[in-house]
């Protein structure tokens, strides 16, 4: 419920800083799901889960992989405290495009059935929607690289040449629909990598695939991976899986990565942890050990129980996002049928910003959604007070100044389920 509603105009775009270089459209959720908040958050619940067992049947492909390693690393995967900002509407695509991705990485590593490699192919490229995926998907190729070099009986060089033809899948879905599909003139720095970024990243990824590769020179005589093995592997994960973000000139300093995971300070920056979640469930699996003893148990138990509660701390303010929503349709139904309101500007007081999730603004056209549906279906235009250009003809003046405050603590709205919002209509004339 976070994106009350979403734009044709907004339908049809990325956010730079957390999924992709080049438009797309929202095929599921308008066409399909038709931006229905429940569907959606009910179909992302259950992926999530989905997204475990396809974590945990990947993981079971990794003959070095202790089979209680493997259960205790599906386990942290589905209660890490990276996943709340799924909620959101606007990162739908984020699961159900994961969901795809692991399961293309699933037939990719199958033994027996060969041809759903093939299957494969075509699954990873319905779910490079989220483009931060085309880099992920070095993971799948190595994997199977070692499946056909350890396991078949491959050669090293064919084993190598086969995963590297699967990679190149990604550079090629890229350059081509960047050709068919280019970002306008006006918007191409927006979608185009930074330097920086990118050699930040392409650093982090080179480093730790030398680690895990050391590492696993170094286990080549041993029947399963030892910790050092499995966190070098984490680690490398999560190089692959932050790159395109760092691309973006994201996850640029080690407060920006910490802070996420900091009740009260993580902010809506925390979806570019999104794909972190199997790098980190093996780093933590890795510093733990082998859980056989009854410390290390009750350790783990602990472990996972404080994700469960860091889960619902982050979760709590889209609850409280959720009442001030409501609250503010209730309080502007009462001005349905007032002129001068098809064109405002709304100021969102510190009273009633402090209910915004993750320390999000309200958009735009969230506002304009909100306000139809208080106003009985009334076409509402709102106007940012940098958009007021009186100069400029045919701009949009706002006649009236909506003032939104609240008088509740958002503590207390989440047992209370009322936010307390007031709202006050001032007519205004900017350009006089």
């Amino acid at each position: 419920m976070l994106n009350f509603q979403m734009t044709s105009a907004e339908a049809n775009q990325y956010w730079k800083s957390m999924q992709a270089m080049f438009s797309t459209n929202r095929f599921i959720e308008i066409s399909l799901l038709h931006r229905n908040p429940v569907a959606m958050h009910l179909l992302v619940f259950l992926l999530h889960f989905l997204n475990g067992v396809l974590v945990f049947a990947i993981l079971k492909r990794f003959r070095f992989i202790k089979e209680s390693a493997v259960t205790a690393i599906t386990l942290v995967f589905l209660v890490l405290p990276i996943n709340s900002a799924r909620v959101a509407m606007v990162n739908f695509r984020y699961t159900y495009s994961l969901t795809l991705f692991l399961l293309g990485w699933y037939l990719l590593v199958q033994r027996k059935f060969k041809f759903l490699r093939l299957l494969s192919v075509g699954i990873f490229i319905a779910s490079f929607i989220v483009q931060s995926l085309l880099v992920f998907l070095i993971a799948p190729c190595v994997h199977l690289f070692f499946i056909n070099y350890l396991d078949a009986g491959i050669s090293r060089l064919k084993a190598f040449l086969y995963s590297a033809a699967i990679f190149l899948i990604a550079p090629c879905y890229f350059v081509v629909v960047r050709l068919l599909d280019p970002p306008p003139s006006t918007r191409a720095e927006y979608f185009t990598p930074s330097f920086g970024g990118s050699a930040k990243g392409f650093v982090f990824v080179l480093m730790s695939a030398v680690w895990m590769i050391n590492e696993l020179r170094r286990s080549t005589h041993q029947t399963f991976f030892g910790r050092k093995q499995i966190i070098s592997i984490g680690v490398f994960l999560i190089s692959i899986g932050s790159f395109a973000y760092m691309a973006a000139d994201n996850l640029s300093s080690i407060s920006e990565w910490m802070l996420n995971f900091v009740p009260g300070r993580s902010d809506w920056d925390s979806r570019h942890q999104l794909l972190m979640g199997l790098g980190l469930s093996l780093v933590v699996v890795g510093f733990l050990g082998e859980i056989q003893s009854q410390s290390k148990k009750q350790l783990f138990s602990l472990l996972l129980v404080g994700c469960v509660g860091l889960n619902f701390i982050m979760m709590q303010s889209y609850f409280v996002d959720w009442r001030k929503s409501v609250g503010f349709i209730s309080a502007m139904s009462e001005y349905k049928g007032l002129p001068d309101l098809d064109r405002v500007m709304v100021i969102d007081t510190p009273s009633a910003e402090q209910f915004n999730a993750r320390g999000r603004s309200i958009r735009t056209y969230e506002w304009e959604a909100m306000l139809s549906q208080a106003l009985g279906g009334q076409q509402v235009k709102v106007v940012n007070s940098d958009q007021i250009l009186c100069w400029v003809p045919n701009q949009v003046i706002p006649q009236s100044i909506i003032q939104v405050s609240a008088t509740a603590d958002p503590k207390k709205t989440m047992f209370t389920g009322d936010a307390g919002i007031a709202v006050m209509v001032i007519a205004m004339n900017p350009c006089q």
